[in-house]
């Protein structure tokens, strides 16, 4: 008789400022242009992207910090 044994990994928990550097990471600003990252609610982030002279929003995300990932 062969038994098995698997261990199930415990899903990675961020720290809020470590979900912050996640999100600038991964969605960095452009030349000529702002970032401004909005927390909503855990996990949750807003990130608009502003036009430096104009401050008008060029590009705008809503996404969720998932691990090590983010979900758009």
């Amino acid at each position: 008789m062969t038994t098995m044994t698997a261990t199930a990994e415990a899903p990675l928990v961020l720290t809020p400022d470590q979900e912050l550097e996640l999100v600038k990471k991964e969605l960095p600003a452009k030349r000529g242009e702002f970032r401004k990252i909005f927390p909503l609610f855990k996990g949750y982030y807003r990130v608009n992207f502003h036009n430096d002279e104009t401050n008008a929003i060029t590009r705008s995300y809503f996404v969720q910090v998932n691990g090590s990932k983010l979900t758009y």
